[in-house]
């Protein structure tokens, strides 16, 4: 133990430092007028998939134009975001194709997309197909350029700006966004910035043998030689993409996946018996328990806990299932040939009682369920395609593959890498950032924007990441917990407020909901108006 304590300063010692500040903003600059004067304006702030969705939930719920529809984004490649981007074809969603759609209440959107361009006959015959994310990225440019043109005939001016905003502020008649190079007045804003960079645990950003973002894996991932030993700080979703996409370059170098708790999402299986409908897990129940004030995270468990026993599984066998001790790529191996139907049981219940759940916890019963149960929730409640189940399992057969727990320090000695744990040391060439915490910080680039939004008194920070919004409709909230009606949030943004924020089936009904609520202001609000908040 001292030894590895001994290994573990040896370590901090000899890591990099961080980046410098980045530049200082611009003093505000006066706001243009709107292009359309006296019609309604509405800003996204954010061009990747989740304004993707918003776009597609705007062109089908505003009103015929006059009107302007302005998104602001930097990046020259639109609605993508950065695991839709063009990439191997290995590196694929985590689920299936059906339920991909980006279009609220058509479910086979993405299917008839993926059929009209020649991929409707795809899987493997034991799951639901699992499409490239690079073609699935394609699928939502596609919709959103053909929303944007439904739009412009329906009498609405879309604009998409190549610019990053570093500021938004109050304005008599709106909200003033600030850029760079602009100031524009607008009535309405959605805030879509995009996800929060990978964390840097151990300060190596700079080595010339660090990735500290794995995506496009085509080209982060290109410099690696073949035969280089690899360590993934990780275990999600996002180091089994760096596995799929270094297998596929037929390396053949060890390749160590190492993390906290050492915990492998999952395997995505076939459905058992059909589901029946929940009978505990539900949201009138939650609302009961929380209006009789006697939801906690100890209840929660006691109507997971009544839901198995109804369902006819023991809750104690689901028990030991989710707190077992076994080796990651064992548990990984057994949940491939024995399907665990009682993980499906809950996995049933997250979209239906997941962000209620959360929202109506206590404060402390939230900071214990991040502590402890977290990482476990989103390793069997979010599975990995079995495709790369197998081949995970395949890769540990031959040697190759080796996940460690108890990660707790990295650092350069010599030409290596040195990776500690609580048992072992091991050493690698490359070191490749997967790692996915808890409670997610604010994107590098968007720092800015959100100060100034809380130092505008238009918006607080949720002290479990994020901004606070009004669960239900997606507004930001105040200091004054009132929710302003002319702005919205949606994606990571929202993290603490809500719980899952991520997904495609997650995100689709909160930007119709949006959209909606938007398209209502202005069916009531008269021209040239805008409510107050």
């Amino acid at each position: 133990m001292e030894r590895g304590r001994r290994l573990a300063r040896r370590l901090r010692r000899s890591v990099l430092h961080p980046l410098p500040r980045p530049d200082r903003l611009p003093p505000p600059a006066p706001p243009r007028a709107a292009p359309v004067t006296g019609a309604p304006d509405i800003a996204v702030v954010g061009g990747g998939t989740t304004a993707a969705c918003l776009l597609d939930a705007f062109a089908r719920h505003l009103p015929p134009g006059p009107g302007t529809l302005t998104v602001y984004e930097p990046e020259a490649r639109l609605w993508h975001g950065r695991v839709y981007q063009d990439d191997s074809p290995e590196i694929i969603t985590n689920i299936p194709a059906k339920e991909m759609s980006i279009r609220h209440g058509d479910p086979g959107h993405a299917v008839r997309w993926l059929t009209a361009h020649g991929h409707g006959e795809e899987g493997d015959g034991t799951q639901d197909w699992c499409p490239p994310r690079a073609l699935m990225g394609r699928y939502m440019a596609d919709t959103a350029d053909e929303a944007a043109d439904r739009l412009r005939r329906a009498g609405w001016q879309v604009r998409i700006l190549p610019e990053r905003v570093v500021r938004v502020r109050p304005a008599p008649g709106g909200l003033v966004v600030d850029t760079r190079l602009h100031a524009t007045l607008h009535g309405h804003l959605v805030l879509c910035v995009g996800h929060p960079e990978l964390p840097d645990h151990y300060r190596l950003d700079g080595h010339p043998r660090y990735v500290s973002c794995p995506y496009p894996t085509r080209t982060a991932l290109a410099p690696i030689p073949p035969g280089a030993r690899v360590a993934v700080i990780g275990t999600g979703v996002t180091a089994v993409d760096i596995v799929a996409a270094l297998h596929a370059r037929r390396h053949t170098g060890r390749i160590v996946l190492a993390s906290r708790r050492g915990l492998l999402r999952a395997a995505r299986t076939p459905p058992g018996p059909a589901l029946r409908p929940l009978k505990h897990l539900t949201p009138e129940r939650i609302a009961d328990l929380h209006h009789r004030h006697r939801y906690s995270l100890d209840a929660l468990v006691t109507l997971i806990r009544e839901e198995l026993r109804t369902a006819g599984h023991a809750p104690q066998t689901t028990a030991r299932k989710l707190t077992s001790r076994a080796a990651p790529l064992t548990r990984l191996r057994e949940g491939l040939h024995r399907p665990d139907h009682d993980l499906d049981l809950l996995r049933q219940a997250i979209p239906v009682i997941g962000q209620q759940a959360w929202v109506l916890l206590p404060p402390d019963d939230r900071r214990r369920l991040l502590a402890r149960h977290h990482h476990t929730f989103m390793a069997l409640g979010f599975p990995m395609p079995a495709v790369n189940a197998r081949l995970l399992d395949a890769l540990a057969a031959t040697g190759q593959l080796q996940v460690l727990p108890g990660i707790h320090a990295v650092g350069v000695t010599g030409d290596y890498f040195t990776v500690a744990t609580r048992t072992t040391a091991t050493t690698a060439h490359w070191v490749v950032n997967a790692a996915t915490p808890a409670v997610r910080d604010t994107p590098r680039d968007a720092r800015d924007l959100i100060d100034s939004l809380v130092g505008h008194g238009l918006a607080v920070r949720d002290p479990f990441g994020g901004l606070t919004v009004q669960p239900g409709t997606n507004r930001l909230v105040g200091p004054g917990r009132h929710p302003d009606r002319r702005l919205y949030a949606l994606g990571d943004l929202t993290h603490g407020s809500l719980y899952v924020t991520f997904g495609i089936p997650v995100v689709t009904p909160l930007a119709d909901r949006i959209a909606r609520t938007i398209a209502h202001d202005h069916e009531e609000t008269p021209a040239g108006h805008h409510r107050a908040s």
